[in-house]
C-alpha cells in the first residue's frame, strides 16, 4: 500500500473562492455525466471513472468548504463576483 502524501496549501479569500467555484462546477459536471449515463450507450470504465472522480471532488469541496467558512464567513460560498470580503486573511489547507 502507498503512503498517503500531503499538500499544505494556503488561500487568500478570492483564491479560495476561486478553487472553491471550479471545485464546485467540476462536481456537477461529472454528477451530470454519471446521472445521465445509459447502460446500452456509455463506457461503463468512463462512468466508473466519473463517479470515483466525483467522490474524490465531493469529499474534498466538502472539507476545503468547511474550513474556507472558517476563515471567511459563509460569503466565500458566493461566487457572485461583486461580494465584499472582509480583510485578506489566510488559510492552510492539508488533505491526507
Amino acid at each position: 500500500m502507498a503512503k498517503p502524501r500531503e499538500l499544505d496549501v494556503s488561500f487568500l479569500d478570492w483564491a479560495a473562492r476561486a478553487v472553491l467555484a471550479a471545485l464546485t462546477n467540476e462536481k456537477d459536471r461529472l454528477n451530470s455525466l454519471v446521472e445521465s449515463s445509459d447502460d446500452d450507450d456509455d463506457d461503463d470504465d468512463e462512468v466508473a471513472d466519473a463517479g470515483n472522480d466525483l467522490l474524490e471532488a465531493s469529499g474534498l469541496l466538502e472539507r476545503m468548504t468547511v474550513q474556507a467558512k472558517a476563515a471567511f464567513g459563509d460569503q466565500i460560498t458566493d461566487f457572485d463576483s461583486n461580494t465584499k470580503f472582509r480583510e485578506p486573511a489566510r488559510i492552510g489547507f492539508r488533505q491526507v
